[in-house]
């Protein structure tokens, strides 16, 4: 008798419980909404690692130091760890270069930048965001994905020693500083050409040492 008392107030509980958004959808569609992937670190690293957006772990600061100032639309995906969560950052124009972040959202599995747009998987919402402008989630966003880092980005180093630029098409840097290398076409002159701090020009080789990541 108790246990039957027990089961008819759950269910009459159950009964109670207020309703979602999600309710006119389906079991298999419906989506709860996190706000980070805390609980799920890398997603599918491995997977994720050959594709010439993804940059693994970077925080915003370095990820600005990475495009800003590349054509716009340039773009990477990258780990926060942070924020425990995956974000995109692109290269925007609007009267001058500037950079955007955007969180990747995930629940259920499905990632989202858009409550009204779920995706399967990370690459799937890149690919989707290559083809269809971003306006149509940010409204001061007008572009798409378009130029991958690594179609740019030839590699990074620090610098060892102060540079100071002799002729226009050089470029000045401090010791420490990142150096994004773009070409390596006149290495055997000991030039490489390169960006820094938006800035691009010629520097010697020889005052930079190679990293092998983009942290």
């Amino acid at each position: 008798m108790i246990e039957e008392k027990r089961k008819s107030q759950t269910a009459a509980d159950q009964s109670n419980l207020p309703l979602t958004r999600w309710n006119n959808v389906s079991s298999a569609q419906q989506v709860t909404r996190p706000t980070s992937l805390s609980s799920l670190g890398y997603v599918n690293l491995e997977e994720l690692s050959h594709y010439p957006w993804y940059v693994g772990e970077l925080d915003r600061v370095r990820a600005e130091q990475l495009i800003k100032g590349l054509p716009m639309g340039t773009f990477l995906v990258r780990f926060s760890r942070a924020r425990s969560q995956y974000a995109i950052s692109i290269s925007y124009f609007n009267e001058r270069y500037e950079v955007k972040h955007l969180k990747v959202e995930m629940g259920d599995n499905r990632f989202y930048l858009d409550t009204d747009l779920y995706f399967a998987s990370l690459v799937e919402l890149v690919n989707h965001y290559e083809d269809h402008n971003l306006r149509q989630s940010f409204r001061a966003l007008d572009t798409t994905l378009k130029i991958p880092v690594k179609a740019i980005i030839t590699g990074f180093a620090i610098a060892l020693h102060d540079f100071e630029a002799t002729a226009p098409n050089m470029v000045s840097f401090r010791r420490n500083d990142l150096v994004i290398i773009l070409s390596k076409k006149d290495s055997e002159r000991g030039w490489w050409r390169g960006m820094v701090n938006g800035r691009m020009g010629y520097f010697p080789c020889s005052y930079v040492i190679e990293k092998e990541d983009f942290g």
